[in-house]
């Protein structure tokens, strides 16, 4: 329902605003979002004006990297099975998403944008995304081994990898204020209805929206810093 009546208030201030009525602008503008380091991520912003009115294509790349040198004999973290269900241990305090050892990855955003006045200050965008995740984390498990041609399980913990493929669909609205020309800034919130695909047999990274392998609604807040061109 949201989609829906963002895309009816996109069509109708289209039909609104004329193209004359949007000034000469800048046809190029490349933005990083500096709150990503708090995702381990870097993202940069690509956007480019269609013709001369309100309307832009962005795209959006996103570059995921962190790795903890973990001693896997005294782990700070591991998985194991309960009640068919992957729980965790964690030594330190955590709320926010599941821990692991290693992330590796990369995303895509692409979004049609318009803005709503000549002054192209506030917009809004809808599209689609992208997002690939390589965890490697510890989990805890018996482990068969065998000594003297006799067999035994043994209670141990050993390194195991997920991956995750998310998909989503964005909504936001944005608010860019006048600045010094050639820089931007760009202040934006909205929502992505995500979908993530993995193992069911492993660990899933979904406890929370803050989570890399959450499902469902997640809210989305930001700002950006930049410049344009030509």
């Amino acid at each position: 329902m949201i989609l829906i009546l963002c895309y009816l208030t996109i069509t109708v201030q289209a039909q609104e605003n004329k193209e004359n009525d949007f000034p000469k602008q800048k046809k190029y503008t490349f933005t990083f979002q500096p709150l990503h380091v708090f995702n381990n991520s870097f993202r940069v912003d690509f956007e480019m004006r269609l013709k001369n009115g309100p309307g832009w294509l962005q795209f959006g790349a996103n570059y995921y990297r962190r790795n903890i040198d973990e001693n896997i004999d005294y782990p700070s973290h591991y998985y194991y099975l309960e009640n068919d269900d992957y729980l965790f241990y964690y030594y330190r305090f955590t709320f926010i998403r599941e821990p692991y050892s290693n992330l590796i990855g990369g995303g895509l955003d692409i979004n049609y944008k318009r803005y709503f006045e000549p002054k192209r200050t506030l917009y809004i965008a809808t599209g689609l995304s992208y997002n690939y995740f390589n965890f490697k984390y510890i989990e805890r498990n018996w482990i068969v081994f065998k000594e003297e041609d006799l067999q035994f399980e043994k209670m141990d913990y050993y390194f195991d990898n997920q991956q995750i493929n998310r998909l989503g669909i964005n909504c936001l609205i944005g608010f860019q204020p006048q600045v010094y020309k050639p820089f931007v800034i760009d202040f934006f919130w909205g929502f992505s209805l995500r979908y993530s695909i993995s193992d069911e047999n492993k660990p899933l990274f979904d406890q929370t929206m803050f989570s890399y392998g959450y499902s469902g609604l997640a809210l989305l807040t930001g700002f950006k810093i930049g410049f344009g061109i030509r």
